[in-house]
């Protein structure tokens, strides 16, 4: 067998190996690239070292270009059952195409290719606008546990589903909108605890909470204060004592005394009262029944002024009181 250490040629081909020679041929090199300077290199290895494919070139870093023929496609690794590994990093710009599973770092990012469904183990983002096409009660669960009692879950399983809600952010300080988006003109937005829970509308800031629009309760639990709210203050000395309960809403016990059609008054101090406030006053307790009236708010306080409608009877009746926000523009 000819042993061939060096051969020498500018043609293409510059050697061509095949049934029929240079006509299709099975390995075929061109060397008629003028001042040729690259190329590969064979490398063979002891058995189960592997064999490797090397570029040689006069310069320092060079390119290896692995080509089909027209719309032919490359086939790596197609017979043999081992893994590829990419040792460094890789760009694709035509579509990449996997009829098996992906994994990247073993599970840091995986593809499984009967079902699609994908795994991203670290953080994901996207810089660009992100859609999400799926019809299920599940479209997006973010939670420790995925769709198991998830954190935050989309459900959009609705058959003819045409309605959602849209998060805008503004600069800071100029808060966030949550709306109700949807193909028609009106659509309603429903806020639902779970069960016997309870929705608490700006629990930890210390704004005011906002209804432009009309207030209404369809329940039967009304609208009112929650337990918590509330106090109760009873009056010494006399019943023209002030006393002071910095609530909202709460109750006051009078000192014991003969009721009287003569009216009396005395000042609740209250750091809750605005002077443009509405204070509503009821009698809960008591066998002599009052007139009652809030004869002056202030800042920080209020006068309850009251006299029996008849009745003289020396006891402690209890007044009910709530204070409605107000403004005078």
């Amino acid at each position: 067998m000819a042993n061939i250490s060096a051969l020498t040629s500018t043609a293409n081909p510059s050697l061509a190996i095949g049934p029929n020679g240079a006509t299709n041929p099975t390995l075929q090199t061109d060397s008629s690239v003028a001042s040729a300077a690259t190329g590969l290199k064979v490398i063979g290895r002891a058995a189960a070292a592997g064999a490797d494919l090397v570029v040689t070139s006069s310069g320092t870093d060079e390119n290896l270009k692995i080509d089909g023929k027209g719309a032919g496609t490359v086939t790596v690794n197609g017979t043999a059952t081992g893994a590829i590994s990419l040792a460094r990093n890789t760009s694709v710009t035509g579509t990449f195409a996997a009829s098996g599973n992906v994994a990247i770092n073993t599970d840091k990012f995986t593809v499984t290719a009967a079902s699609g469904n994908t795994a991203v183990a670290g953080t994901l983002t996207a810089s660009g606008a992100t859609t999400v096409d799926v019809a299920s009660a599940s479209a997006l669960a973010v939670g420790n546990n995925g769709a198991t009692n998830p954190a935050f879950v989309v459900d959009s399983n609705t058959a003819s589903q045409a309605t959602g809600v849209k998060v805008t952010g503004a600069a800071a300080a100029g808060g966030v909108a949550v709306a109700a988006i949807s193909s028609g003109t009106n659509e309603a937005l429903t806020i639902d605890a779970k069960g016997s829970g309870t929705i608490t509308l700006n629990g930890t800031g210390t704004g005011a909470v906002t209804t432009p629009r009309a207030l209404t309760s369809t329940g039967t639990g009304g609208v009112g204060y929650a337990t918590g709210a509330g106090g109760a203050v009873t009056q010494e000395t006399g019943r023209t004592t002030g006393v002071t309960l910095d609530k909202t809403t709460g109750a006051i016990t009078l000192v014991s005394a003969a009721g009287s059609t003569t009216p009396f008054s005395f000042t609740v101090t209250n750091s809750t009262v605005a002077a443009t406030d509405v204070i509503v006053v009821n009698q809960k307790s008591g066998t002599d029944k009052y007139d009652m009236d809030v004869t002056a708010v202030a800042a920080g306080s209020f006068v309850l002024t009251l006299n029996t409608k008849s009745g003289t009877t020396t006891e402690q009746p209890v007044f009910n009181f709530a204070v409605i926000k107000g403004v005078a523009a």
